[in-house]
């Protein structure tokens, strides 16, 4: 299974969007995103490490979804089995954010799940 994790700011928000393959050809596709508007007025109250903490649970969550769909979708697609491995692209992180998020926070998630 081969999945793409990106992450892409613009000016009144992110959008998070996750995709993946669910055969074993790895010719069948599939993508979520989800829109996350951060223009009201209770984020921008928030301190900085607030809205840090509140983006790093959207996050969370929206990849826990992701996975937990792939993995679904895979087995309903490949009579129950799951893929022999998973192969994760991950955009919109990097130099120390990379350290930071992925390795230390959304790894350990993924593993968790995937395990």
């Amino acid at each position: 299974m081969i999945v793409g994790i990106s992450e892409t700011s613009f000016e009144s928000g992110k959008v998070f969007t996750f995709t993946y393959s669910y055969n074993k050809e790895l010719s069948k596709t599939q993508t979520i995103y989800e829109t996350l508007g951060l223009r009201n007025i209770k984020f921008k109250r928030m301190s900085k490490f607030e809205q840090a903490s509140f983006l790093d649970s959207k996050r969370s969550e929206f990849i826990r979804r992701g996975i937990v769909q792939a993995l679904e979708c895979f087995g309903d697609n490949n009579a129950s089995n799951q893929p022999d491995q998973i192969v994760i692209y991950r955009d919109g992180v990097g130099g120390e954010q990379f350290q930071e998020k992925y390795l230390e926070r959304e790894l350990p998630e993924l593993q968790k799940i995937i395990y």
